[in-house]
């Protein structure tokens, strides 16, 4: 059975192993998980998800699963990254595998924001217009010079539906569903972009 220091604190939900020896003045977190044969010398914390496996010796004024002492550092829980990193994980694998996929929604809800406000934006169009690239903001206001209307008024709708589209996408991702059922959405966004794209030039 475990054998704890009167001057140590550990949580209540603390998982403590069989012969595990808790010195004076440690303090073990709600989460944390000391193995069989554990032993905490003295003034140590063990906080966070925290597992500490069987045997490990650890000796006074250690600190495990506090946060970084790390100025870039702003909150959160690392507890993802910090065991990919304990089970020999490099930093490529750890940002390819845990934090990309974690900031995916993210990254794709910001691209589809900047592309809502670029596409009825003229300002920055007009940057990136040329002879072999008409830009649809452009095109629109060359039609209108031009008095063709009704060409107008069918690139503004195929505008309604690509913005009304991608805000529905957004939406979707604001709220946390990510998946199969609502990925239609961009494929739908996307083929109608570039069946705007290719009218675009058929009418220049």
């Amino acid at each position: 059975m475990p054998v704890i220091d009167p001057t140590a604190r550990v949580a209540s939900g603390a998982v403590i192993g069989d012969d595990v020896a808790i010195g004076p003045f440690c303090v073990v977190g709600p989460r944390a998980v000391l193995s069989a044969g554990c032993r905490l010398i003295a003034h140590v914390h063990i906080m966070g998800r925290t597992t500490v496996g069987a045997r490990t010796v650890i000796y006074p004024f250690a600190s495990l699963g506090t946060p970084p002492q790390s100025t870039r550092y702003r909150g959160g829980d690392t507890a993802l990254e910090e065991a990919a990193r304990s089970t020999g994980a490099g930093t490529i694998r750890v940002l390819g595998r845990i934090t990309i996929p974690l900031l995916r929604p993210a990254l794709v809800g910001t691209w589809i924001y900047i592309f809502i406000v670029s596409l009825r934006e003229l300002g920055s169009s007009i940057l990136l217009y040329s002879s072999e690239s008409v830009v649809l903001a452009v095109r629109i206001f060359d039609l209108r010079d031009s008095g063709n209307y009704t060409s107008i008024a069918a690139l503004s709708i195929f505008m309604i539906v690509i913005l009304v589209i991608l805000a529905a996408f957004l939406w979707q991702i604001a709220r946390g569903h990510t998946g199969e059922p609502y990925s239609w959405l961009g494929a739908i966004a996307g083929v109608a972009y570039i069946a705007g794209v290719v009218f675009i030039r058929v009418r220049g």
